[in-house]
Parts: structure tokens; sequence; C-alpha cells
């Protein structure tokens, strides 16, 4: 049976950029949706939406190693 390597850090980082959306959507959103103050949230889930950009360009990456893994397109 083949070896499966995980990086495991880059699976850590995904998982925080997809919990920072979520965080994003649910706080910032919200607040702006139903007119609630925005005093009292944590600064850094204002640049949630770039928690999008980031899952997708380490997913990208996930899915190029891979590919490099695979002899064939059947494989993969």
């Amino acid at each position: 049976m083949a070896e499966k390597k995980r990086f495991t850090e880059i699976d850590a980082l995904r998982g925080i950029a997809a919990i920072v959306v979520v965080l994003y959507h649910y706080i910032i959103l919200y607040d702006e949706k139903f007119g609630h103050s925005k005093e009292n949230y944590i600064e850094i889930f204002s640049y949630g939406h770039y928690g999008v950009q980031l899952f997708f360009i380490i997913s990208g990456f996930v899915i190029y190693m891979s590919v490099l893994k695979v002899k064939s397109t059947s494989d993969f």
C-alpha cells in the first residue's frame, strides 16, 4: 500500500481560512445587515473576505501536489 503523506500545516491553514470566512459572514455581514454597532467585533475579522482567496490558493496547491503523485488521470 502506498504511503499517503499530507501536509498537516497546510490542512490547518486551510481550516483556519474557512473558519475566518464563516466568522466574517457571521459577525461583520450580520452587523451590517441588521444595523448593529461595530464596536464589539474583533478587527481581524474585517479581513475575512481574504480567507476565500487563501482557501482556494491552498486548495490549488494541494490538488497540484496530488496530480504529481499519480501516473495517469484515471488514478487521480
